[in-house]
């Protein structure tokens, strides 16, 4: 048969209504069948490529460079992909555990299922030693840089980083709120001038031409300038935000959710420097568990897992509903004694008016003139008589 376009397959099987129950299972198992066959065509394709059947998009670089397009899959090996590359790791053993990584957050972010974010279908391939890279095509990547429009991020090392509003306030949406990450503020060139220096001596692709901006200063042919300070980005700065030719956001190179293991983070850098301490103590002879040093990007790659992260955040949300349950106990108890105070100081005020009040009567009654009380008792006797008398005929 034809080539089936895998991105268009998944991406119409997640629009898929899912309001009712029935609808739920009917769209996931079209977006189960879809992903089995994609995981079956990405084998084959392995296969293939590693026995010498599929040429390579770029035979002029070397062959650990080498890219394949089959059966609109797109195949890479997960290893250091030289200087030209925005990244943050390097190394080969670093390479394999981004990619690792990204695989599983690809499918973090599927599970969530945020409305206008899409992600790739990715595979991992180990076949005769070596980890494959499967994924599919975003439309419009293959077709030149006016197909498609980066949102989000870099691609090459030396162009300052990205940050569309829109873009930003959906992943705030779907990893800021789903993965509990926090937007924060980084510089616009994250590397360092010592490794910026190095890549501008032995990078192979030329850097960006530098144009001259309204403001005086010097900007690349993206438009940033050098003087540009910080921007805010939520997620792992390898990150990519695309909007492919067919209006969809996705998200790419999506390596790290979780923070950075501790543990392997010396004391002066602010880590518990565990390693260090066992490193010490354990002895010479025999395979090292251990790096001497941190600068193996392969170590320092060591994040933590995402059960842990939760397990965490389940602890501090308890932690705060039991203060707030015993901060509101605490206000009904004193809110109760002042009630009892207030409700004892007015069972007293009614005695005393009562007491009051009968003391004043009798006042009255004492204070009464001679003249009205001779009144008001031939009054009373004049009644009585007028009561005694028979009626006349």
């Amino acid at each position: 048969g034809g080539l089936r376009d895998w991105n268009e397959e998944l991406q119409t099987a997640r629009e898929m209504p899912g309001e009712t129950f029935g609808e739920r299972i009917e769209r996931a198992r079209l977006v189960h069948k879809v992903l089995t066959d994609f995981g079956d065509a990405s084998l084959l394709g392995v296969k293939s490529i590693l026995d010498g059947y599929i040429l390579p998009m770029n035979p002029n670089e070397p062959s650990r460079s080498h890219v394949y397009l089959h059966n609109n899959i797109f195949f890479s090996r997960a290893v250091d992909t030289g200087l030209d590359t925005f990244k943050i790791v390097q190394g080969d053993g670093a390479a394999k555990k981004s990619v690792s990584r990204d695989a599983h957050n690809m499918g973090v972010l599927h599970r969530l299922d945020v409305p206008g974010l899409h992600t790739l279908a990715t595979v991992l391939v180990e076949y005769l030693g070596q980890r494959i890279v499967c994924q599919s095509v975003v439309p419009g990547i293959l077709h030149g840089e006016k197909s498609h429009s980066l949102l989000y991020g870099a691609v090459e090392t030396l162009s300052a980083l990205r940050c569309d509003e829109e873009m930003h306030k959906l992943l705030e949406s779907s990893i800021g709120d789903g993965c509990m990450v926090a937007t924060r503020t980084i510089p616009a060139h994250p590397l360092t001038e010592e490794r910026m220096d190095v890549i501008k001596k032995y990078r192979i692709a030329p850097p960006p031409p530098i144009t001259e901006t309204k403001d005086g200063g010097e900007g690349n042919n993206d438009g940033e300038t050098k003087e540009e300070k910080s921007i805010q980005v939520c997620g792992p700065m390898e990150m990519k935000g695309i909007l492919g030719s067919d209006k969809r956001k996705y998200v790419l190179d999506c390596t790290r959710l979780t923070p950075r293991d501790a543990n392997w983070v010396g004391q002066e850098h602010g880590g518990t420097g565990r390693w260090e301490d066992r490193y010490a103590t354990k002895s010479g002879s025999g395979k090292k568990l251990v790096p001497e040093s941190l600068e193996d990007d392969e170590w320092t790659a060591c994040v933590l897992r995402p059960e842990l992260v939760t397990n965490y955040a389940e602890m501090k949300i308890g932690e705060y509903l039991a203060e707030r349950r015993r901060s509101l106990a605490e206000k009904e108890k004193k809110k109760e004694e002042q009630d009892g105070g207030e409700k004892k100081d007015g069972d007293d005020e009614p005695a005393s008016g009562k007491k009051e009040e009968a003391s004043k009567s009798s006042e009255e009654w004492v204070n009464v003139p001679e003249s009205k009380a001779k009144t008001d008792s031939s009054d009373e006797a004049s009644k009585n008589t007028d009561t005694n008398k028979e009626p006349t005929l």
